[in-house]
């Protein structure tokens, strides 16, 4: 049964299913055109922002929550984007990558 006052959407909208801080966070980053292209048709929220800083680099501006799905999905962008801000967002992803590359070199 479904509780009194109980919305699916509002639950959802709320973060419930991310697991993670459930604290939103304006996402700043510099991506390159395949991810623009991608972020534009599929924006990652409702007040996301793209402006050109060159010939293939945008700078990606999104209010979004911090979550193990945003930190996973910002990893799987590999080398077509570079978060600038949050601060420790930044330094959490430069750690991680850093890890995963020392484990290709000799």
């Amino acid at each position: 049964t479904k509780p009194a006052g109980f919305s699916l959407d509002a639950y959802v909208a709320a973060g419930a299913l991310q697991f993670g801080s459930g604290e939103r966070i304006v996402l700043t980053a510099r991506i390159n055109q395949i991810l623009a292209s991608i972020v534009d048709e599929t924006p990652l929220s409702t007040n996301q922002q793209i402006t050109t800083e060159g010939a293939d680099r945008f700078l990606l501006n999104a209010s979004v929550l911090d979550s193990w799905q945003l930190r996973w999905w910002i990893l799987s962008q590999g080398a077509n984007i570079e978060i600038l801000s949050p601060p420790d967002l930044r330094e959490k992803t430069r750690e991680t990558l850093h890890r995963a590359l020392a484990q290709y070199e000799e």
